[in-house]
């Protein structure tokens, strides 16, 4: 089978073979045209299956003799599931989705994944540039050294517009024919802000082909005074502008979810944007994320508000952010609709009444700080509070106490980590360091220097989940800090940012920014996609923005990593500390839904960045009865994650690209 795999890899990349090493392990220069070609990327390969490296197994042997069968992803762009999946006539076949790909898929302009688009790839490089070669071998081999885009971004969505389209054709009666039975009747005042008289009627005109055609349009506050009818159930106020254009079925979506919950405060949609008269570039919003709109103004226009509530507050708004912001401090209930309602202009920066919108939050929600954009003209936004009596936060680390090497660097974990969060502006710490009996005494002595407690774990079995409960209880601060012990803080008020959150009472868990030594993103949030936590956007670039923001702002997720995670220490004992049946697997995430379900919030924040050597203090293993235990424990609250759209975003890996997923429609 390795001689196999090597022809077909020959033949794909079109350079010349090699032997593998004799030895076991990976050793870089036993593989010189794979390393160039990444078609198949050993490290990557070791990096994602962990267990081939603990094993001491050669990469490209494990994967010709196992991995190949197991369907295992060669490189970061072929999915075998996926490919599977999506090509069903190869799954018919019976024929091996990697080698179906190198030697037919390719040519055909198949794709591996939805990370990668070969023919707009090969389209946009050239045939001349690409000769022989297939596009995926040449984008790993030259294309990802020069950033080159993998794929179309509005491909995806073009072919979800066009599904859309013609199942519109046949829901149209049926739409009308459940407007004419709907038991409350709301009425929609719509206020359309600024623009030109074209403008305007470009907006006027989307008005007018609603399915549901129950609104009136208000030029000014006395226009939105109550609605004088007698059709039954509350009205609502829409803040659009001009320009502007409602999908036909917007006020029929949002009259339907009224008549499913009357009590509904406000709603809103996705949206997305036209060029040229074409939508494009999506944005796909999470359900709601009270923390990730103090970033930026996610709700935007596609939304409706109850209309007495409104009208107070359009009154003293200065714009349509301010106005979202004081309408959701006044109300409870807030409902996502997962369709686009509103198709706008382009994305709008209004920079100066961005931040005193934001300002006068953090004024009338009792936080002293300063509003700053994120970078320059990007539209996104960031609060550092200040703190007048910084509080307690105990930092609780549980060790093995290994010294390891990594790269020329020869790093005594624990004494490490406490060294380097010592040097951090943040000094109201106390330390708790859960051992296993085993520390020298040069580490104990290195650690007295901090006046670190030092608390002894002495169970035979290892469970990093008893171990940080039993340092838990001997804190006294009001926050606990849990983190690994190969950790290394990368911004000096890191601390100051994770503790920020805790300054709204609904934050129940803050989770930082963790990057690889090589500086790529392993952490920057955790979503739950088939029922398993998955770390969005991992191996990004540190300057990554992410998918509006998810990278670089302050956002909700259903879960943060456990690498790094502050909490509240009543939160922490209220609900039992971590879940010690979890012994290696799941207990982070287990932790963060356990606060959710108290009506907290897991927030991520990319201002606490921290560098995290993954798996140096303890090789990484997943547990079966653990996951079994997490999927019987959750199964009703990750069936839906609230802050990742499983059917649009693709998933294993969650990168927030457009991706159609046919498990979902």
């Amino acid at each position: 089978m390795l001689g196999l795999i090597e022809r077909i890899l020959k033949r794909a990349i079109g350079r010349k073979s090699v032997s593998p090493s004799a030895h076991p392990g990976f050793k870089e220069s036993a593989y010189p045209s794979f390393k160039e070609s990444g078609l198949f990327d050993p490290q990557w390969y070791l990096k994602k299956y962990p267990e081939v490296a603990q094993a001491g197994i050669d990469p490209l042997e494990h994967y010709a003799s196992r991995g190949v069968h197991e369907n295992r992803m060669p490189n970061q762009y072929f999915d075998p599931h996926w490919y599977l999946s999506h090509y069903p006539d190869v799954q018919k076949a019976g024929v091996n989705p990697f080698i179906h790909y190198t030697m037919y898929g390719s040519r055909a302009c198949r794709d591996p994944s939805p990370e990668f688009d070969t023919g707009w790839y090969a389209d946009q490089i050239g045939s001349s540039a690409i000769g022989d070669e297939l596009p995926l071998a040449h984008y790993l081999r030259v294309g990802r050294n020069q950033k080159l885009p993998t794929i179309d971004g509005n491909r995806q969505y073009r072919r979800f517009l066009l599904r859309e389209r013609q199942r519109f054709v046949f829901e149209f009666e049926e739409l009308s024919n459940h407007v004419r039975a709907m038991v409350y009747l709301p009425k929609f005042v719509v206020f359309i802000e600024g623009g030109s008289r074209a403008d305007r009627e470009v907006t006027i005109k989307s008005l007018r082909s609603q399915i549901y055609d129950r609104y009136a349009i208000a030029e000014t506050v006395v226009d939105m005074l109550p609605v004088y009818d007698d059709a039954p159930g509350p009205n609502y106020f829409i803040w659009l502008r001009a320009g502007d254009v409602l999908h036909s079925t917007a006020l029929y979506r949002f009259a339907s979810a009224i008549n499913a919950q009357p009590n509904t405060d406000m709603l809103y949609g996705d949206e997305d944007v036209l060029v040229d008269g074409r939508r494009s570039d999506p944005f796909f919003k999470p359900d709601w994320s009270p923390d990730y709109l103090e970033s930026f103004n996610y709700i935007g226009r596609a939304a409706c508000y109850r209309l007495p509530t409104a009208i107070s507050l359009f009154k003293v708004s200065v714009s349509n952010y301010d106005f979202v912001l004081r309408f959701t401090e006044n109300v409870k209930s807030v409902q996502h609709l997962r369709v686009v309602l509103l198709h706008k202009r382009e994305h709008e920066i209004t920079e100066d009444s961005d931040v005193a919108a934001l300002t006068a939050r953090l004024n009338r929600t009792g936080r002293a700080g300063l509003v700053r954009p994120i970078v320059d003209g990007l539209g996104a936004y960031r609060s550092d509070i200040t703190w007048k009596n910084p509080p307690l936060v105990s930092v609780v680390i549980p060790t093995a106490g290994n010294v390891v090497t990594i790269g020329e660097r020869k790093i005594d974990l624990i004494v490490n980590c406490i060294e380097r969060i010592a040097q951090s502006n943040f000094k109201n710490l106390e330390f708790i360091v859960v051992d296993n009996g085993d520390l020298s005494e040069s580490q104990r002595q290195s650690l007295e220097k901090f006046d670190c407690k030092m608390v002894t774990f002495n169970e035979p079995r290892f469970n990093v989940a008893t171990k940080l409960n039993l340092g838990a209880r001997h804190a006294k601060g009001e926050f606990l800090l849990l983190m690994n012990d190969d950790i290394e803080p990368m911004v000096p008020d890191w601390i100051e940012r994770m503790l920020d959150q805790f300054a709204k009472p609904h934050v129940g868990v803050v989770g930082a920014k963790l990057l690889y030594p090589d500086e790529t993103t392993q952490h920057v949030g955790v979503v739950i996609t088939s029922g398993s936590p998955d770390h969005v956007r991992r191996w990004m670039p540190r300057s990554d923005l992410g998918y509006f923001y998810s990278t670089c702002a302050v956002r909700n997720y259903s879960a943060v990593t456990g690498a790094c995670m502050m909490t509240r220490a009543s939160i922490y004992r209220s609900v039992g500390g971590y879940t010690q049946g979890l012994a290696v697997s799941y207990n982070d995430v287990d932790y963060c839904l356990k606060v959710r379900a108290l009506g907290l919030t897991a927030v991520y924040t990319p201002f606490a960045e921290l560098t995290h050597f993954e798996s140096q203090s303890r090789d990484a293993k997943l547990d079966r009865s653990e996951a079994a235990y997490f999927g019987k424990r959750w199964a009703k609250m990750v069936t839906q994650d609230p802050y990742y759209n499983e059917e649009f975003f693709n998933i294993l890996p969650s990168s927030y690209r457009i991706s159609l997923n046919p498990r979902q429609l």
